[in-house]
């Protein structure tokens, strides 16, 4: 499965509520722990940064119509099996 619906997440005991919305900022490692499909066109990604515990969400758009990237589009995070991989993130402030 590529994501998981809201409902499905909360089914499974993953609790989104506890992912803060506003992201750390800066570049680490976090592990992703599993991905929510949005209500628009966005797939949001449900993070923990091992090394502080913090958790947070950041949403990947569909820029070309199938991939759901981050702005660099290294990565197409609705890729199944994603879940679990360790990932070096660099987050910026949003204008």
């Amino acid at each position: 499965m590529r994501a998981l619906t809201y409902d499905q997440a909360v089914e499974l005991g993953l609790e989104p509520r506890d992912y803060a919305y506003e992201p750390v900022i800066g570049e680490f490692e976090a592990v992703l722990d599993f991905k929510v499909w949005g209500k628009s066109v966005n797939l949001q990604c449900y993070f923990t940064v091992p090394a502080t515990g913090e958790r947070f969400r950041v949403s990947a758009f569909r820029e070309d119509g199938k991939h759901y990237t981050p702005k660099d589009g290294g990565i197409d995070f609705s890729e199944e099996g994603l879940e679990g991989g360790l990932y070096r993130l660099t987050i910026g402030q949003n204008k």
